[in-house]
């Protein structure tokens, strides 16, 4: 299409030229309700042409044919009807919930916006690719703030936020209840509680426990002290410890309960790994727990990831040391029973008894023995110590943990 050309009826924004200048641009809009606006098209030029990706920003609509628009416009209100039907047939059930209930989904809800946060942290720049010290507009978190406020300026913050989040993917934050699809609205938000969280962006969020919305300024309902005394329990029943206690708490799961910890470690500064940087060998498998996608991006290979385990597992047994497995966020998919936990590499019998159960007899050797390669032998004989431990950590959230199937890593 060249200058002076014009959109068919029923066209799409691919039928206009990737590149458009001013003439061509007014007469795409010599059929459109908005009037051309020149001042903005030169705002927004470059070398004279705009991308037919801002048209839209310049009051640019396609008119579709009549038949295309009825059906369209058919199949967005039977859209709604359908999404009004399944809002208020939740609405319904929450305002029957017991006050056990309605606190229960509040957990359910907490546990699923710090998922999304954390999730959101990990896609946030580092801070070498969002510092600006060294140019003339400062940090980039000046930029942040001063948009951020912009938006606040506009009172259109709420809203945004709100909407961004409208199509979380994690049941327990569906659906979005708003004014405009749901007749009991006000009932089901005051049914419910906003509940406060560290965004992603290192900000806090408030979420409602019913409605899902969620904003980044604190909603003028949010009852900040009904909000503290009714604390909900996020370890999810999983026992508590303080770092100071974590090795007296080991020895008595390993040496008196005869199980194995897993040490479950949300910190952003891994506390726990770190400690035991110090006080053990440590593997880290976490990269078994991506999707394969990008196992095959990093170049991670399961069996190279396992014999690398074999290896460090191997001198912690030589040495007497706890071995400390970095599972990082590996989830029930990583099937540790059924694939691999192999007897020559990483035996199943390493998560019985924090470990030790690798070390009890199997004539005419220990059952680690054979794990051992000649190479990780001493003058030909295998060689382990009694003290010899092994701890799991993992970067999941409690309920997760809870959740982990029996058939992928022996949990109890």
């Amino acid at each position: 299409m060249g200058a002076g050309a014009s959109v068919p009826e029923g066209a799409t924004l691919k039928d206009v030229p990737q590149m458009i200048d001013k003439e061509t641009c007014e007469n795409l809009f010599l059929d459109q309700i908005v009037d051309f606006d020149e001042a903005k098209f030169d705002e927004m030029a470059v070398d004279g042409q705009i991308r037919r990706e801002v048209l839209e920003e310049l009051g640019f609509k396609v008119t579709l044919p009549a038949a295309e628009l009825a059906a369209a416009e058919e199949a967005a209100a039977a859209a709604a009807a359908l999404e009004h039907d399944e809002v208020e047939a939740y609405a319904t059930r929450v305002l029957a919930m017991s006050e056990e209930e309605l606190a229960e989904k509040a957990s359910e809800v907490m546990t699923a916006v710090e998922v999304r946060e954390k999730a959101l942290t990990k896609d946030a720049p580092s801070d070498k690719a969002a510092d600006y010290s060294k140019s003339f507009s400062g940090t980039a978190n000046d930029t942040k703030v001063e948009k951020d406020f912009g938006k606040m300026l506009a009172g259109d913050d709420e809203a945004e936020h709100a909407d961004a989040h409208a199509h979380d993917t994690d049941p327990a934050l569906n659906p979005l209840v708003t004014s405009k699809n749901c007749e009991r609205y006000d009932e089901v938000r005051a049914a419910g509680k906003w509940l406060k969280v560290l965004g992603g962006a290192g900000c806090y969020l408030w979420c409602h426990s019913l409605t899902h919305e969620t904003v980044s300024m604190r909603p003028e309902d949010y009852e900040e002290e009904v909000a503290e005394k009714e604390e909900v329990d996020r370890s999810y029943g999983l026992y508590k410890c303080k770092l100071a206690d974590i090795l007296d708490e080991i020895a008595l799961c390993i040496d008196e309960e005869k199980k194995t910890p897993l040490i479950v470690d949300n910190s952003e500064e891994e506390k726990v790994r770190t400690f035991f940087d110090y006080k053990g060998r440590v593997e880290d498998i976490s990269g078994l727990g991506l999707p394969l996608g990008q196992q095959r991006k990093k170049k991670i290979k399961p069996k190279i990831e396992m014999e690398r385990l074999r290896q460090t597992t191997v001198n912690a047994i030589k040495a007497g040391a706890t071995l400390v497995v970095n599972m990082g966020e590996m989830g029930g998919d990583c099937n540790f029973q059924g694939a691999l936990c192999k007897t020559t590499v990483f035996p199943v019998q390493m998560f019985e008894e924090g470990g030790k159960k690798i070390l009890t007899p199997s004539f005419p050797a220990p059952r680690c023995a054979k794990m051992f390669k000649d190479e990780d032998k001493e003058s030909g004989e295998v060689v382990c110590k009694e003290t010899f431990q092994m701890v799991l950590i993992s970067n999941l959230m409690p309920s997760q943990v809870r959740a982990f199937p029996n058939h992928s890593l022996p949990v109890s």
